[in-house]
């Protein structure tokens, strides 16, 4: 059981991140990202949710689409 960590907005578990990392190694957030702004506990690094084991991504070249394999449901 994953304990519900895809669809939580309080964890970095099961998403796809979105950051900018500057050249000291620490990182911004978008300001587009969906949850930019929201107050903690509410992750703002988060771009997707929802996933159960996301594990492989690439990018449509005609138009930019990011298309995420994952495993499914239990």
């Amino acid at each position: 059981m994953s304990g519900g960590n895809g669809q939580s907005t309080e964890t970095l578990l099961a998403k796809i991140l979105r950051i900018h990392i500057e050249d000291d190694g620490t990182y911004t957030i978008p300001p587009n990202n969906p949850f930019a702004g929201q107050p903690p506990p509410v992750k703002q690094e988060i771009f997707c949710y929802g996933f159960r084991n996301p594990f492989r991504v690439s990018f449509d070249p005609r138009n930019g689409d990011m298309l995420i394999g994952d495993v499914g449901g239990a």
